[in-house]
């Protein structure tokens, strides 16, 4: 009975208790700024360099085209797409590998070279850099090309060790006649550093929002960016002392910056859900087209021509033919001579 009683009549702290934790987690639930805040499939790297800066209208073009989504004043997320095609010797085309990234660019907030989680804990002067994060969105099912005794079987590059292995990168498509089926891809960390690259080339060049950033800034993130160097802990950090960017907690832990690690890895800024579910939908502000030659045979030797048909060999004589023709002639002189001389002495 008091059981009973209890479920029927509940008690005002029993009340309060059960309304705070449903509001704590409605609070909680629709911020995030990744698809996974492990960072397993993500890269992110912050542009703390002196000189490096960032200007969010650049994006206002492409929000007006409906390619970019503003989260707010300084946070934008739209899609890449990085697309490896088999090129043929006719020099056509055809889809090996579609790999969709979420890129979130974002302002990262900074005391001296000391990232900040608020503005409250950020003591002395406040900066902001613009950030960089490059995830896995969604996974499109590989093209199997048709092998037939005209066409043979195209093979991309060999690929020793794909990351990761199948089974490790399932997921649903998000619509249309492939919902609710599973589909894998082989994603590589070159295909994360490619990603990379091409972004923050793309923000520099093209989109216009990042500057100061050079090539060989670029080159240097992307030779030490590799798959799960995102979210709080683990995002690329500049270092003055190093002239390098290296992994925030690699940082912390070495002593060249100061700094607070979280308990297992987090987001690095905040991103209402909703947002994922509207990129799905939105074409890619990014793409690029890899194209992968058909593998050729190396040369072999070159083929033997068909010569004339090959007659027993035959011993060759002790004495050359012309020396043994004079020799019988002479003998045969001789021969000669020596009957005419018996004769003649004969008759005489």
């Amino acid at each position: 009975m008091g059981i009973t009683s209890l479920k029927s009549a509940p008690t005002p702290l029993s009340l309060a208790l059960l309304l705070a934790l449903f509001l704590a987690g409605s609070i909680a639930a629709p911020a995030r700024s990744c698809i996974d805040p492990n960072s397993q499939f993500a890269v992110e790297v912050v542009l703390n360099k002196q000189g490096v800066s960032y200007n969010p209208q650049a994006f206002a073009e492409l929000v007006n085209e409906g390619l970019v989504l503003a989260v707010d004043d300084a946070t934008y997320v739209l899609k890449y797409t990085l697309r490896y095609s088999i090129v043929y010797e006719s020099s056509a085309r055809e889809l090996l590998k579609q790999i969709d990234f979420v890129v979130v660019v974002y302002n990262a907030m900074f005391s001296g070279e000391t990232p900040c989680l608020s503005l409250e804990s950020c003591p002395g002067e406040v900066n902001y850099y613009p950030a960089v994060r490059v995830e896995l969105l969604v996974q499109k099912p590989v093209p199997t090309p048709t092998q037939t005794p005209e066409t043979p079987q195209p093979y991309p590059p060999p690929t020793p060790q794909p990351y990761p292995p199948p089974g490790e990168l399932e997921t649903s498509q998000p619509s249309g006649e492939l919902e609710n089926t599973t589909t894998y891809v082989y994603v590589e960390p070159g295909d994360f550093k490619l990603a990379l690259r091409e972004v923050l080339r793309a923000l520099v060049t093209e989109i216009g929002s990042i500057s100061g950033l050079t090539a060989e800034d670029i080159e240097r993130i992307v030779a030490v960016a590799e798959p799960g160097k995102a979210g709080w802990n683990s995002r690329l950090i500049y270092s003055s002392k190093l002239g390098d960017w290296r992994p925030f907690d690699e940082l912390v832990v070495e002593g060249y910056v100061n700094g607070v690690l979280l308990r297992g890895n987090a987001c690095s800024t905040p991103l209402n859900t909703d947002v994922l579910g509207r990129l799905m939908s939105l074409p890619p502000a990014l793409t690029s087209n890899i194209d992968v030659p058909i593998p050729t045979p190396p040369p072999g030797p070159p083929p033997v021509p068909p010569g004339p048909e090959t007659t027993p060999q035959q011993t060759p004589p002790l004495i050359p033919r012309d020396l043994a023709s004079t020799a019988i002639s002479v003998v045969a002189g001789l021969a000669a001579a020596l009957i005419v001389y018996l004769v003649v002495k004969k008759y005489r």
